[in-house]
């Protein structure tokens, strides 16, 4: 290898990593902070979504319904009852309100418990991507409970990006979890 080659290696090495540098780091504190937040949001509307699918939407009495109104020559939606159930677990797990909260608080109350027995943690954090145009990192990870709280350890990742106006945007992915 050529002395040019290495000077211009070198030169390019810090470039490489420039997107993932300070504030939009797989590592960094306040990115963890949030990630870790994002994804303990997500587990408690899993396992709030889990619970009401076992004593609600799994039963043999709503399949009696469905079978009963597909015998009327009506199609019950169960997708759709499936999705505004996941959707307003969501938005109940980041602390917002839904319209209604009576049917879905039990089952979040139920996940919310869960989540308190014991302490949810991201270890392992690697940086396995960058695209420094984007200014974007991709990140894996395990997320790691106590194992008071009865649930299985489970692998994630998130994007950390830097928009152009300077937010750090943060996006999540995981399996889906099951108690």
């Amino acid at each position: 290898m050529t002395m040019k080659k290495i000077i211009l290696i070198a030169l390019l090495l810090p470039l490489l990593f420039a997107s993932c540098s300070n504030k939009e780091s797989c590592n960094d504190r306040g990115v963890k902070k949030t990630a870790l937040r994002l994804f303990k949001n997500e587990v408690t509307a899993e396992l709030a979504y889990g619970r009401y699918y076992k004593k609600v939407i799994n039963t043999p009495e709503s399949a009696l319904v469905r079978t009963l109104s597909l015998m009327a020559g009506e199609r019950l939606d169960i997708s759709r009852i499936e999705a505004d159930a996941i959707h307003a677990f969501r938005k109940m797990a980041k602390g917002e309100t839904v319209k209604e909260v009576k049917r879905y608080q039990p089952y979040m109350h139920y996940a919310d418990s869960i989540m308190h027995l014991g302490e949810t943690k991201l270890e392992m954090i690697m940086t396995t991507g960058k695209t420094p145009e984007l200014k974007k990192c991709t990140c894996k990870a395990r997320l790691v409970f106590d194992p008071k709280m009865g649930l299985r350890d489970i692998n994630v990742s998130y994007d950390v990006q830097k928009a152009a106006d300077g937010e750090i945007y943060i996006t999540i992915y995981m399996e889906r979890i099951e108690k």
